[in-house]
């Protein structure tokens, strides 16, 4: 009779934190609205850097288009009667197609970032109305199925932290990468910006000054020497970008929502088997 009344206690338990997690689902408040924008006309918190992050690499994109674009002004230029033997342009067919890689590249890592938005905000309203109520009735039916194996309030403890991890793992791990680069890398990642605008600049300027010229003469060997710097320290700045984005945005969610799952899983085996 007292196992009895146990699991109609905590079967009401579970049941009454079902309900709200599906109520605060409808209608979040606090931080969960925050992490939402669900309260406020302007992003705010991981939103907004989220958003930051997308003008950035944006504008990270429109420089490597620029830059590409001289580079093609500058392969378009006529300077067979000079070099009838040997192309100098040639040395920029490799780097100009480089460039369009990179190009493409960004744009996936633009369109990572607007997926990463999009999960934020319908993470929390899923997790909420969907997962952690089957969580509930998952652990409801263990309480009365599996009489002699678990006691009720492991079962009520050990559903609890599994919905609350669940809850909080991916604006967690989102949070974790935007302070990870806020804190530690926002002078490494803003530095290679930089030097990207900079080299755009001296792009713009290069192809500027081959479109005022009306005779083709030996200083195009000058431009070809320009551009080809300009090439291998973009290029060379636009794969740390990459590899910092993907360390920071992709890797390091990923690996934190993993570590959060087998630390919950282990906890919660610990719950059970007291």
């Amino acid at each position: 009779m007292k196992i009895m009344v146990k699991r109609i206690i905590f079967t009401i338990v579970l049941i009454i934190i079902g309900l709200s997690s599906f109520y605060i689902g409808l209608n979040p408040f606090g931080l969960l609205a925050a992490w939402q924008d669900q309260n406020s006309e302007t992003e705010k918190g991981i939103q907004k850097s989220l958003s930051v992050k997308s003008e950035q690499v944006f504008e990270v994109w429109s420089d490597i288009k620029s830059i590409h674009g001289a580079v093609n002004v500058l392969q378009s230029t006529e300077v067979s009667s000079i070099y009838p033997v040997a192309d100098p342009l040639e040395i920029l067919v490799p780097l100009e197609k480089t460039l369009g890689r990179i190009s493409v590249l960004f744009l996936v890592v633009l369109k990572i970032l607007i997926f990463e938005k999009i999960l934020l905000a319908i993470s929390i309203p899923i997790v909420l109305m969907i997962v952690i109520p089957i969580c509930i009735l998952i652990s409801v039916s263990i309480i009365w199925k599996n009489k002699d194996k678990k006691e009720p309030h492991r079962i009520t403890i050990s559903s609890f932290l599994i919905s609350v991890v669940i809850l909080f793992a991916i604006p967690g791990s989102l949070l974790l990468s935007t302070l990870v680069e806020d804190k530690i890398l926002s002078n490494n990642v803003n530095g290679i910006v930089s030097s990207i605008s900079e080299n755009e600049e001296n792009a713009a300027a290069m192809e500027s000054e081959l479109r005022g010229l009306r005779r083709v003469s030996v200083t195009i060997m000058n431009y070809v020497t320009s551009a080809r710097d300009i090439c291998n320290a973009v290029i060379n700045d636009m794969v740390k970008f990459l590899v910092i984005f993907l360390m920071i945005n992709i890797l390091l969610p990923v690996f934190a929502v993993l570590g959060i799952y087998k630390i919950t899983k282990y906890y919660s085996k610990m719950i059970l088997a007291k």
